[in-house]
C-alpha cells in the first residue's frame, strides 16, 4: 500500500510542477508483449535460512512472459510522465514503473520514479528438512509467499533522436530498493520425543542500491486523422546485490525465554533483463 501511495505522490508532484499549464499533450497509450529473464545467484544451505535461495523455486534462471500497458504524456513546458503497469505470468497487474521527467532541452532531462516488482519465495521448508533431519514439520504443505521489491530512483535521460517519426530515449535509473515485510513460521517436532519448536521469521525492509539502464524506441508508421499509430520497443537491465534480512524467534517447548536473533544472509547477485515490443497510439 505504501508503494502505491509513493507512486501516486510522484505523479502528483510532477503534475503540480505543471500547474501553470495543466493541459496534457502528446499523449500516447501502448500495449506491448515481451519477456523478463531473471538470474539469481544461489548458495548452498548454511547456518541460517536464506530466503533468496528459494526465489522462483529451485531455478537459477527463469524466463517470464510479461504484458506491459503504458501511458505517457507531456505537460507544462518541458515535463513528461511515464506510467507502466506490468502483468506477469500470474496475470495479476501488481508490477509497475512510474516516473516523471523534467527536460532542460530537447535532449537532456532528469527524472524521479518508483518501481515495484513481485517475486515468489517457494518451498523454503526444504531448508529445515535438510538442516534439521531429527525434526519433522507438522505442516507438510509447500510454503510460499509473494515478496514485493519496491524501489525509488533518479533517472538521467538522453534523447539522441527526437523527431515526429522516430524517437529514441536512453535512461540510466539509479536507485534503492527493498523487499517488503513478510512473515512465516514453522512448528517442528523432534522424532521419538515430545519436544516442540516454533520458529518465526519476519523479514525486515532494507534498501539496497541498484542500477537499471533503459532503452525505448518509438517509430510512427501511419496516422489516422489526429491519431498516430506506431511500433514500440522497450528494453532494460536491472542489476543489484540483494539480501533478504529477517528477525527470527525460536521457542522450545513453551513460549517462555524465546531466542530472538537478527539474521543477515549473504548478498546475491540479482539481474533482470526485460525486452518487449508492441504498438502505440498517440494523439
Amino acid at each position: 500500500m505504501r508503494s502505491v501511495i509513493i507512486a501516486a505522490y510522484i505523479i502528483g508532484w510532477g503534475l503540480s510542477l505543471g500547474a501553470q499549464d495543466p493541459l496534457m499533450h502528446n499523449i500516447d497509450f501502448s500495449v506491448t508483449l515481451g519477456t523478463a529473464d531473471i538470474s539469481l545467484e544461489k548458495f548452498n544451505a548454511g547456518e541460517n535460512m536464506d530466503f533468496l535461495n528459494y526465489m522462483n523455486a529451485d531455478l537459477d534462471y527463469i524466463e517470464l512472459s510479461a504484458i506491459k500497458l503504458g501511458w505517457s504524456f507531456d505537460f507544462a513546458t518541458q515535463m513528461f510522465a511515464d506510467i507502466n503497469i506490468i502483468v506477469m505470468s500470474d496475470l495479476v497487474p501488481d508490477n509497475y514503473d512510474i516516473s516523471v521527467h523534467r527536460f532542460f532541452n530537447r535532449t537532456f532531462g532528469l527524472g524521479l520514479g518508483s518501481l515495484c516488482y513481485s517475486n515468489y519465495i517457494t518451498a523454503f521448508e526444504e531448508y529445515h528438512k535438510e538442516t534439521d533431519p531429527e525434526y519433522f514439520i507438522l505442516d507438510q504443505n509447500m510454503q510460499q509467499f509473494e515478496s514485493y521489491d519496491f524501489g525509488v530512483y533518479i533517472s538521467p535521460t538522453f534523447r539522441p533522436v527526437y523527431s515526429d517519426r522516430l524517437r529514441i530515449s536512453l535512461h540510466c535509473d539509479l536507485g534503492f530498493s527493498s523487499f517488503m515485510k513478510e512473515y512465516t513460521s514453522f512448528y517442528l517436532k523432534r522424532e521419538f520425543s515430545n519436544e516442540m519448536r516454533l520458529l518465526e521469521y519476519a523479514t525486515v525492509k532494507r534498501f539496497q542500491p541498484y542500477v537499471n539502464p533503459k532503452l525505448k524506441i518509438k517509430l510512427k508508421v501511419f496516422a489516422l486523422g489526429n491519431v498516430s499509430v506506431g511500433i514500440l520497443c522497450n528494453s532494460n537491465f536491472f542489476y543489484s546485490k540483494k539480501s533478504m534480512n529477517y528477525d527470527r524467534t525460536i521457542q522450545v517447548w513453551t513460549a517462555e525465554n524465546p531466542i530472538d536473533e537478527y539474521i543477515q544472509p549473504p548478498k546475491h547477485t540479482y539481474t533482470r533483463f526485460e525486452l518487449d515490443g508492441g504498438m502505440y497510439f498517440a494523439w
